[in-house]
């Protein structure tokens, strides 16, 4: 795989977005990249604290929600807890395919019931599903893992605990040191977890199956009946906001027309002393981070040329932290204009016929 991690940066779902950006592409405005930071910075509060994070006035705020809509550049969506589901398993595919058998490689992770996304990149796939244990992971490897299918291909495998998922799909870092701002809300985000540590019972089962299919709640949760708030504050999903970085226009020179992904096997360091050094030394914001039993991997988004001086100040390289953390690392870069969302956060299979008394 080729490419280097320095070069950094849906269609089942409760889409945020139509996707039928139909104005031609512009440059984005200063008002429209504060949006968007608010946006990927308060994922799961109502919109005040939004608008407040914006800078913008009401009425210019709402006008940009319209078209960032229009356009497509954010995904807004219920994720639900795995855990709390009964999966307990995370899988992420990234491989080169071979192009006679891309088809078919393509295909069989889109016939998984429970893959969550599947993107498919301009010679490779990269793919993210759940299980509920061991022996549905290792089916899942046996299935897609074909190396009839793939010149290279890496399937990390692993728990769904904040420790080894401390960052699932939060673009709040990248975006923000894009657009060159300082600080962070959020970040970083890892996958939802109740605090009940039980499983819904059935009619907690129905109520979460209606709300991950919701796609009108994007206005606020206010307006959402009282059995679809309570699951929220039980924590059996999370309001989350994803960052769609094929769909976004240039800001000020800057543009996230590049995603870069990274696999390397861990040198037994502490994974939050290894984040913390990538983010405050390297100044580098992935946007996933999963540990599979050593094995990590790492998706970041960015820009193909530098980041103006301003915006990136004084730092380390990034391969010399990733060496100090990491060995055997592996990258692939690809435009992100060339990527093809295929899935985009399909949770409504987690959550179908998952049924407790």
């Amino acid at each position: 795989m080729g490419g280097g991690p320095n070069k950094g940066l849906s269609t089942p779902g409760a889409p945020f977005v139509d996707g039928t950006a139909s104005e031609e592409r512009r440059p984005m405005t200063p008002a429209e990249a504060r949006f968007l930071l608010a946006s990927l910075s308060y994922p799961a509060g109502p919109e005040v604290p939004r608008r407040i994070q914006s800078g913008l006035s009401r009425s210019t705020y709402h006008a940009i929600r319209t078209r960032v809509e229009r356009q497509g550049w954010l995904q807004e969506c219920f994720v639900p807890d795995p855990a709390a589901l009964g999966f307990n398993r995370i899988s992420v595919l990234l491989g080169s395919t071979f192009a006679e058998r891309r088809t078919q490689a393509i295909q069989a992770v889109a016939r998984e019931p429970h893959a969550t996304n599947l993107w498919l990149l301009p010679q490779a796939v990269f793919a993210v599903a759940f299980h509920r244990d061991e022996e549905e992971a290792t089916a899942f490897a046996e299935r897609n893992r074909r190396p009839e299918w793939y010149a290279r291909a890496h399937l990390v495998q692993g728990g769904v605990t904040r420790e080894e998922v401390p960052i699932y799909f939060d673009f709040e870092g990248a975006w923000s040191h894009l657009i060159g701002n300082g600080s962070l809300v959020a970040y970083p985000v890892p996958v939802p977890r109740s605090s009940l540590h039980r499983p819904p019972s059935t009619r907690e089962s129905a109520i979460l199956r209606e709300t991950v299919r919701l796609t009108s709640f994007r206005r606020g949760l206010i307006g959402l009946p009282r059995r679809t708030r309570r699951v929220i504050e039980q924590e059996w999903v999370g309001v989350r906001t994803f960052l769609r970085p094929w769909n976004l226009p240039e800001f000020e020179g800057r543009m996230a027309d590049q995603i870069v992904f990274l696999v390397g096997r861990s040198r037994g360091r502490p994974l939050p002393e290894f984040l913390s050094a990538l983010t405050g030394e390297a100044r580098v914001f992935p946007f996933l981070l999963v540990d599979g039993g050593g094995t990590i991997l790492l998706a970041m988004i960015g820009q193909s040329r530098p980041i103006p001086s301003s915006a990136s100040g004084r730092h380390r390289g990034v391969m010399e932290v990733l060496g100090e953390y990491l060995t055997e690392i592996e990258t692939l870069a690809t435009p992100s204009s060339g990527v093809t969302p295929q899935l985009e956060h399909r949770y409504a299979s987690l959550v179908a016929g998952h049924d407790h008394p």
